[in-house]
């Protein structure tokens, strides 16, 4: 590697097998990982902990983005593929989706961090269960973050955790059904779907370390809005919600805002094969979720049909 002794620092993408090789061949060589995968967090940042040659890591990518499409995206016909085809619009490889909200994969790279005490559970799409899932190196199969899953009563279920320490044990409606071993903060658990409350306990030898739950929520009733303003954006995140303020993942809605002295800016959601505009006034939710930009000051009313309406002032 030639251009590798012309610099002071040499950066690595998606090498990390040669992260030993060449430092022991270049014991003078300072190091990181200029690009790499993000399922590989756990094994990649042991070399940037433990080898003082190594800098650090930067993953492809933090935030989901516009452009190679698919990267990221499960493919559930066992066809191993770089891309997908049209209608996919975003890469979802992101850490983040394109509306900043956190996807289970930021929590992996949290914990392995050290900066996370608890586990993170999140439960595979229960309609693909079984099926042949194939994922590029930059994604696991697809998971979210609920224990809600209406018409999947009594239907198999995989549930994966990520967490701190050696072990997790995981319990359904506080019955344990089993504990295994961590292996790079991962594990993974099989089910029945019954509504209730999931719950994964994180050990360290004997002594318990951190939990997390999930508990079924109701039928949505209303949206959940929050805003932060800056000096000519404000951003309104939106999620549809039930009577106990549980987040509704399931049964999208078309979302409508009407604008009263300010201007639209974008509307969309983190749906990476959605083929809506981001500058109309309506948009579909993924997840529940949906995110808004507006220009200047006024008052924002957001409704959908079937849940309460709702204003915010920016």
């Amino acid at each position: 590697m030639i251009r590798a002794a012309a610099v002071d620092v040499c950066g690595y993408n998606y090498m990390l097998p040669a992260y030993d090789i060449d430092t022991k061949k270049n014991p003078n060589r300072i190091i990181f990982g200029s690009e790499t995968n993000p399922p590989r967090i756990p094994q990649l940042w042991k070399y940037a902990e433990s080898d003082p040659a190594n800098l650090g890591d930067f993953t492809w990518t933090g935030w989901d983005y516009l452009g190679e499409t698919g990267v990221g995206i499960t493919n559930y016909q066992g066809k191993m593929t770089f891309s997908a085809p049209y209608p996919a619009l975003l890469a979802y490889c992101g850490d983040i989706d394109l509306t900043g909200y956190r996807r289970p994969l930021s929590y992996l790279r949290e914990i392995t961090f050290c900066l996370r005490k608890n586990p993170y559970i999140s439960v595979q799409l229960p309609q693909y269960y079984g099926a042949d899932a194939k994922n590029t190196p930059w994604a696991v199969t697809e998971t979210v973050r609920s224990w809600t899953w209406n018409g999947f009563e009594n239907k198999p279920v995989h549930i994966e955790i990520y967490s701190p320490g050696d072990s997790v044990a995981l319990l359904q409606d506080g019955k344990e059904i089993g504990r295994a071993a961590l292996e790079n903060h991962r594990v993974g658990f099989e089910t029945v779907y019954m509504p209730g409350k999931l719950e994964a306990v994180a050990y360290q030898g004997e002594q318990e370390i951190g939990r997390d739950c999930l508990t079924t929520a109701g039928p949505a009733t209303q949206l959940f809005i929050h805003g932060w303003s800056g000096k000519k954006l404000t951003f309104i995140e939106i999620q549809a919600v039930d009577q106990q303020g549980l987040p509704v993942m399931e049964g999208e809605h078309q979302i409508h805002v009407e604008l009263d002295g300010c201007m639209l800016d974008g509307f969309g959601s983190g749906d990476p094969m959605s083929i809506e505009s981001f500058r109309e006034k309506q948009h579909t939710s993924c997840r529940g979720r949906a995110l808004l930009a507006v220009r200047g000051r006024g008052t924002v009313t957001i409704s959908a049909d079937g849940l309460k309406q709702c204003s915010i002032s920016c």
